[in-house]
């Protein structure tokens, strides 16, 4: 009985593992994902997405200045990656 315990959890905790790197790999994925967005729609090169830039992948708007976290009316990738934790789609 006690090694069907150690078992069960020793299974339970395998699982557990890789789920978490699962989670971890999509995130990852996400991430590399929005920063090649970022890059694509970057046309001018300078490492930030103006409202032009942002209407060319679909943000527009509200949805544009909402991820503008420091009002300067253009958006870092960092800003852009927020999409990420909010769910949202710029496609």
């Amino acid at each position: 009985m006690k090694i069907f315990i150690a078992t069960a959890c020793a299974a339970l905790l395998t699982t557990a593992a890789f789920a978490q790197e699962a989670s971890e790999s999509s995130t990852t994925g996400e991430k590399d994902r929005y920063t090649s967005m970022f890059t694509q729609a970057d046309s001018d090169k300078d490492n930030y997405l103006d409202s032009t830039e942002g209407q060319a992948i679909g943000l527009t708007g509200a949805s544009f200045a909402s991820l503008d976290s420091d009002s300067d009316g253009k958006l870092s990738l960092d800003e852009f990656l927020a999409l990420i934790s909010a769910g949202q789609d710029a496609e």
